[in-house]
């Protein structure tokens, strides 16, 4: 275990994205991602979110559980706070508040430490933590502009790894063991889940403020464009500090794994299966057209289905035929459409139905 996390990560995911605030809408462009073993990204994991993009809210998120913010105008009723020291920040005086909470629950509860400006009382640093199956930490870094007199936020990260736990925890196929919470010093040996975490980190540069914003499509909250994908190296390479060899170890090995396994191709199967179709080539059978009943057909039987971007992204051909057998009658539907709008996957279309429904 120790010889692999020394030579790749378990799995590796990148994303360049443009942020636009107009003062009440905040919208994310992605312009470039890649993930280690896919060639076209995983959406799911692209609007997935696990840490709060601002500390200033009446509430902070952390791994899909939402926490009452300890800088909320009501905190004091949740938290307790200690001023522990004062230090520098971008050269200005901050102090440094640790906050708690009041109903003293070690596990499960946010906590972690406040960087507070001592002139304007913006926050300069946030550190927050939450410990339990999992341990969670967060962090936001910031920057003085001196010229605005306020902190801008320039990054943030998040590390969640393994906690402690009175009882192991049994899954299909393995088991995930703890150390006791009350052992300080467990003698177990160690397993590949004690090694494992997942680190996220995002830096934002090429800031600009004060400047007129007009955002396209405000009503989608994060839009990934065509392009983002099929960006190459000389893309990559000015948001990258150093270069990670374990980072290269990674691509190289996963998309070896993704492409023998098809973990591609089963993805896609399975979020037709979830939508109710079963993919065949060019066609997706409708499962809601294979069987029914009511009081007028009796037992209905059915085949229906849609043609997918396999057949053609522009457009589609659609129907189904069906028979009762109480009414002993056949019906049928055919229809067939055209995109108008990409981005909206606006369809426009007609179709002939012979049905009782």
């Amino acid at each position: 275990m120790k010889k692999f996390v020394t030579r790749q990560h378990f799995f590796e995911t990148e994303k360049v994205s443009e942020f636009q605030f107009d003062g009440t809408t905040l919208k994310e462009t992605v312009i470039g991602t890649k993930m280690s073993g896919f060639k076209e990204p995983v959406y799911e994991v692209l609007g997935f979110d696990m840490q709060s993009f601002s500390v200033y809210d009446q509430y902070y998120e952390l791994f899909e559980t939402k926490y009452y913010s300890p800088i909320a105008r009501e905190a004091f009723s949740d938290y307790r706070y200690q001023l522990l020291d004062s230090t520098l920040i971008d050269g200005r005086k901050t102090y440094k508040i640790s906050f708690r909470d009041k109903k003293k629950r070690e596990r499960s509860s946010l906590q972690g430490v406040l960087y507070i400006d001592a002139e304007n009382y913006g926050v300069a640093r946030a550190d927050f933590q939450v410990r339990g199956l999992l341990i969670i930490s967060a962090n936001h870094t910031f920057h003085y502009i001196n010229e605005e007199k306020i902190w801008f936020p320039v990054g943030r990260s998040l590390k969640i790894q393994k906690g402690n736990n009175s009882d192991d925890i049994h899954i299909p196929g393995t088991t995930i063991r703890f150390d006791a919470v009350s052992d300080p010093n467990p003698r177990r040996l160690k397993e590949t889940s004690d090694f494992t975490y997942l680190f996220s980190q995002s830096k934002y540069r090429e800031i600009q403020y004060n400047v007129p914003v007009k955002i396209k499509k405000k009503s989608v909250a994060i839009e990934v464009k065509d392009y983002a994908s099929d960006r190459d190296e000389s893309f990559w390479a000015p948001y990258k500090d150093s270069v990670d060899v374990r980072e290269r170890n990674t691509y190289y090995a996963l998309d070896s794994i993704v492409a023998k396994e098809k973990i591609e191709k089963k993805l896609r199967f399975g979020r037709k299966i979830i939508n109710g179709y079963i993919p065949f080539g060019p066609i997706d059978l409708d499962l809601r057209y294979l069987l029914s009943y009511n009081n007028y057909e009796g037992f209905r039987l059915g085949l229906g289905g849609v043609t997918n971007d396999k057949f053609s992204e522009i457009y589609r051909i659609e129907g189904y035929s069906a028979y009762g057998t109480k009414d002993g009658n056949f019906k049928y539907n055919l229809g067939g459409a055209a995109r108008i709008g990409k981005f909206s996957n606006t369809w426009i279309g007609g179709s002939y139905t012979d049905d009782v429904r």
